[in-house]
């Protein structure tokens, strides 16, 4: 039998079933299990199923199902998922540039891991990435897998604010959840709020 989600309202017309308080692999599966299990279903009655880390958001007609009903609907779901806690999944390599224009924060982050710059891109280089989800900004995937000894490096990339750019990293307490160095985008500063 599968671990039943804890069932929070979210406003008048969505449910969060939510499956944990950390951020793990195991817990992500199980939340994209019960959304692709409630697609699957076609309820009219559901509007919009929206993944996180550890949760997920489940948007219904009001006027098509109660909140009761859409209750039971989840935890009857979550309750027939099956036990296993991986999934395949497919491996995409992407091609990343280290330093320079396209990792201005390079030489700071390994100073400040007391590495050298080709160590840094090893370690980093060196990791296998899992995609936990979509972020607000399309296609911006949140990942997790970077190894614990990695910490140093994550520290740094949250701390070093770019204010000429906008670098869509992952704000997170957790040091193993963190893109490639060279995601930045460059956006025009607007010099008065």
């Amino acid at each position: 039998m599968s671990p039943a989600p804890r069932l929070l309202p979210a406003g008048d017309s969505a449910v969060v079933a939510e499956y944990g308080d950390a951020i793990d692999v195991r817990v992500n599966v199980r939340v994209r299990q019960l959304q692709r299990t409630l697609e699957a279903l076609a309820h009219p009655g559901l509007v919009e199923l929206v993944p996180t880390y550890r949760s997920l958001m489940v948007h219904y007609d009001p006027i098509v199902l109660s909140r009761e009903a859409i209750e039971h609907l989840i935890a009857e779901t979550a309750e027939r998922l099956p036990e296993e806690t991986r999934e395949p999944g497919r491996t995409v390599e992407i091609p990343v540039t280290y330093g320079g224009a396209a990792g201005p924060d390079l030489a700071d982050v390994a100073a400040f891991a007391g590495l050298k710059e080709g160590q840094v891109v090893e370690l980093h280089a060196s990791g296998d990435y899992t995609v936990f989800m979509l972020g607000f900004m399309p296609g911006f995937p949140y990942l997790g897998g970077l190894p614990q000894r990695h910490d140093r490096i994550g520290i740094i990339r949250r701390r070093r604010i770019l204010y000429r750019q906008v670098t869509p990293f992952v704000f997170t307490a957790k040091p193993d959840f963190l893109p490639p160095l060279s995601y930045h985008l460059n956006f025009p500063v607007r010099e008065n709020y």
